[in-house]
């Protein structure tokens, strides 16, 4: 019987620390009720709105004074902004201008066109006597017309130490070496009347000289083949009125005037 008893017994026996672990238990369900109640008080205070502090009141001396600020601002922004874009316009019309300046300069130009001309320098005027300055510059011309076409002028059949600036000076100058000049004038024409003879193969008695198909540019100054036409109707009048070609007229002192006419 006590075996059969004990176990039982033994079940409803309640340890001897059981009962403080019980109130250790229960002690501690107050504490943690007010734990959450804290908790929760936390929580409703920071939701709770901050109290709103009003601002002080702007002064309108210190407003307008912001306001001007801001206005020179933006006036000062402006007029800087206006400067950058005159400046740019100033630069972009410099460069077209220059560009332009450039390709003009790059053209292949006629030296009278030309714009960096330099003043000739005045040259040394040469003393000739009896020659005039201003005529200084054909006498020269004529001079080396006749050097350079000497053998067509024959030159040495008239002159026999050829034409030079002695004897051309004497002939124009000096009464005395009228000889000079009257051989000097038989000499051109001459030479005019040889190669008008040449040349009358192209004149047409009828229509004149053939003219050229090629395109004639306007010129005030008479042009070669009017001028063999002029002189060829000379040589006709010639046969017309006097009965023998101008070139076969007698060339002397006396005659090369009225020739030369």
């Amino acid at each position: 019987m006590k075996n059969s008893l004990s176990p039982a017994a033994s079940k409803n026996q309640t340890k001897p620390n059981s009962a403080n672990k019980l109130n250790k238990s229960g002690k501690k369900t107050s504490p943690d009720k007010k734990g959450r109640q804290e908790s929760m008080d936390k929580f409703v205070k920071k939701t709770e709105k901050p109290e709103v502090k009003q601002k002080p009141p702007i002064d309108p001396a210190a407003k307008k004074s912001a306001q001007e600020l801001a206005e020179k601002m933006r006036r000062a922004e402006d007029q800087m902004r206006q400067r950058k874009e005159e400046e740019k316009a100033k630069k972009k019309e410099k460069t077209a201008r220059l560009q332009a300046y450039l390709k003009e300069w790059q053209k292949v130009k006629d030296d009278l066109e030309l714009e960096d001309h330099k003043i000739i320098p005045k040259g040394t005027p040469v003393e000739i006597e009896g020659i005039p300055q201003k005529h200084f510059g054909d006498f020269l011309s004529v001079l080396e017309f006749v050097s350079i076409y000497a053998d067509v002028l024959k030159v040495k059949d008239v002159f026999h130490n050829e034409l030079d600036l002695e004897t051309f000076r004497k002939a124009l100058t000096i009464e005395e070496h009228a000889n000079l000049f009257s051989d000097l004038v038989q000499m051109f024409l001459t030479t005019i009347f040889s190669l008008q003879e040449d040349e009358a193969e192209e004149y047409n008695e009828n229509k004149g000289i053939q003219e050229s198909t090629e395109v004639k540019k306007e010129d005030t100054e008479i042009g070669m083949n009017t001028a063999v036409e002029l002189a060829t109707k000379a040589s006709k009048w010639s046969q017309t009125y006097l009965g023998t070609p101008l070139s076969k007229l007698p060339l002397d002192a006396t005659t090369v005037s009225e020739v030369l006419r």
